[in-house]
Formats: structure tokens, C-alpha cells, sequence
């Protein structure tokens, strides 16, 4: 009996792998890594989701709240005035990415220490198995030595995107094609399509040269009578 309620155990947890609803769970686990050393940022799990703006400005590709497709790249932008912290590096810079409101760890990224100079981007690929309808939100966050706090911390309004699946393209019809011609050869519309020359009879609109030799044959026939019927007289 214990054997058998393993196998069923196994086979339900193998079943639940599968499913596109636990692959696209996969993504939420663990937590953001730096992007040149690999090493782990915490800081995303306590971002506090605020959409107002307190010192990092963020400017994406799509615009925010675009739809966006699986597979479709999103690259991200943040900015900030360098005077806003007092040395050359700041602790790190993350930019935290969640699935409809749970943080995906693989998504987002970071830097550790990053330096003061005012720029970082980062960019994330739409999970191919994201079903339609998931939202997608970003934001970024900036640590570092501020005159008045050692942590200062800034961060950026969050943006979101919605996921659809691509459109199917229309198709396309070919145009109509007509029989083979007398050549053996597929006449497809838009080509010209040739005749024989002697399958082609024009009508005539003037007299032929057999037509006058007759006419002329007839004068000289005329003619004679004439003069044959003078001499009997």
C-alpha cells in the first residue's frame, strides 16, 4: 500500500511539473543576482511597490503598459542625479520584475556596487510560456552614501505590461492560374499569352492582288469583244 501511494505521489508531482502554470512558477523562485558577478541582491523582496517616483527616473522600450508578446525583449532605463549620493559607487542598483504581483528572480537583475553615474539598464525576455492576460510589472531601486544617511536608498515608479499572445497572420491567396498552353507550359495570370501567327486571320479591308488580275482579265475580255463585234458589222 505504501508503495503504491508513492508512485501515485510521484506521478502527481511529475504532472504538476509539467503544467505551463508551474513552469512559469519556476521563474519566481530564488532571488535576483548580480548581472558581472552572479552574486545574490536582496533588496527586491522588500520593495515596497510604491508608483511614485523618489529620485531614479525609468524610461522603458516598449512604452509603459504596452503589450507585449512571450518572447519579447523589454529593456529598461534608470537615471538619477549623481550629487544625490557622495561617492563614486553605490551599493547596488536593482530593478526588481514581478509577475502578476509575486517577484520573479530570474526577470530581475541588479548591479553590486554600482558606480555613481547616473545611468543602469537592464533588459528581460518574456517568458515564452506566460499566458495571456499576465501582468508584468518593473521598478528600480538605487543604495547608496547619501550626507545624511549611509544606506540612502531612491527608487522609480513601477510600470506594468500586459502579455497577449501574437496574432495569426492573415493568409495569403495565390493568385488563379490558367490551363497549360499548346507548349506544355502553365500560363499563370498577369502573363501574356501568344497565338501562332497563322492561327490569327485579320479581316481585309482593301483588294488582294488575285482580285485585280481578275478585274484586269475581265477589261482585256471586254475589250475584245468590242473589237470582234466591229469587224462583223
Amino acid at each position: 500500500m505504501r508503495r503504491r501511494t508513492s508512485w501515485v505521489v510521484i506521478t502527481c508531482a511529475a504532472l504538476v511539473a509539467l503544467t505551463p502554470g508551474a513552469a512559469w512558477a519556476s521563474h519566481r523562485r530564488g532571488t535576483p543576482r548580480d548581472m558581472a558577478s552572479g552574486e545574490r541582491l536582496y533588496g527586491c523582496e522588500q520593495g515596497g511597490r510604491s508608483r511614485d517616483e523618489t529620485g531614479l527616473v525609468k524610461s522603458t522600450e516598449p512604452a509603459p503598459g504596452a503589450v507585449v508578446t512571450p518572447g519579447q525583449e523589454i529593456r529598461v532605463e534608470l537615471t538619477w542625479a549623481t550629487g544625490d549620493f557622495v561617492d563614486a559607487h553605490l551599493h547596488k542598483v536593482l530593478e526588481c520584475v514581478t509577475v502578476d504581483g509575486r517577484l520573479s528572480a530570474a526577470l530581475s537583475g541588479g548591479e553590486k556596487p554600482s558606480a555613481n553615474d547616473g545611468r543602469f539598464t537592464h533588459s528581460y525576455v518574456v517568458p515564452a510560456d506566460a499566458a495571456p492576460g499576465t501582468l508584468l510589472c518593473d521598478q528600480g531601486f538605487a543604495t547608496g552614501p547619501a550626507e545624511d544617511d549611509e544606506y540612502a536608498r531612491k527608487a522609480s515608479g513601477e510600470v506594468c505590461f500586459t502579455v497577449e499572445r501574437p496574432r495569426a497572420l492573415p493568409s495569403v491567396e495565390e493568385p488563379p492560374s490558367f490551363p497549360a498552353d499548346s507548349g506544355g507550359q502553365r500560363a499563370d495570370a498577369g502573363t501574356p499569352v501568344s497565338f501562332p501567327a497563322s492561327a490569327v486571320e485579320l479581316p481585309h479591308t482593301g483588294g488582294s492582288k488575285s482580285h485585280a488580275g481578275q478585274a484586269a482579265a475581265c477589261l482585256a475580255l471586254a475589250a475584245l469583244a468590242r473589237r470582234r463585234g466591229r469587224r462583223l458589222r
